[in-house]
């Protein structure tokens, strides 16, 4: 009788510390995340802001459009994750369908069509290697998977005229 107590003492103590750990473990990687990105993103603004100072803005707006289209095709596998729609309670992460981010990402890119386009994306050179031609096609693949969720993504969330 002595060693059952002790082993539902083990496994009950194992799964208290489990789940701690990963409420703890999840709800501090959220605020690390966005804080490990902040220097590179600073570093994305630097550059930004030298090209705007340069007068060019041909290639800001092209890094602008996108960060829209990754706004949306991001949103979309965050949608698609398992309890989404309860990450906010759990951990603060917000509900991006309520914030108003996504009509207006979605509005916008349905005024300015994407500039993703896998047929942008060149053939591999009749020389190329056999892995150089797969990798280009996984490119072109992934370029029309893009384009297929940011058209979802508009059709779902654009406003409705």
């Amino acid at each position: 009788m002595k060693r059952i107590a002790i082993a539902i003492s083990v496994v009950l103590v194992c799964a208290a510390s489990g789940a701690a750990g990963y409420w703890f473990g999840f709800r501090d990687a959220y605020p690390l995340g966005l804080m490990a990105d902040a220097a590179p993103r600073g570093m994305l603004a630097i550059r930004y802001l030298n090209a705007l100072d340069a007068g060019k803005t041909d290639r800001l707006r092209t890094a602008f459009e996108f960060d829209i289209d990754n706004g949306l095709i991001w949103s979309h596998y965050l949608s698609e994750a398992p309890f989404h729609d309860h990450w906010q309670a759990l951990w603060g992460v917000p509900n991006l369908e309520a914030s108003g981010y996504l009509p207006r990402l979605a509005d916008y890119r349905r005024s300015h069509p994407s500039l993703m386009k896998s047929e942008a994306l060149a053939d591999a050179p009749p020389n190329a290697s056999a892995e150089e031609r797969a990798f280009r096609e996984f490119q072109k693949s992934g370029a029309r998977e893009s384009v297929a969720i940011i058209n979802y993504m508009v059709s779902r969330y654009a406003t409705k005229p």
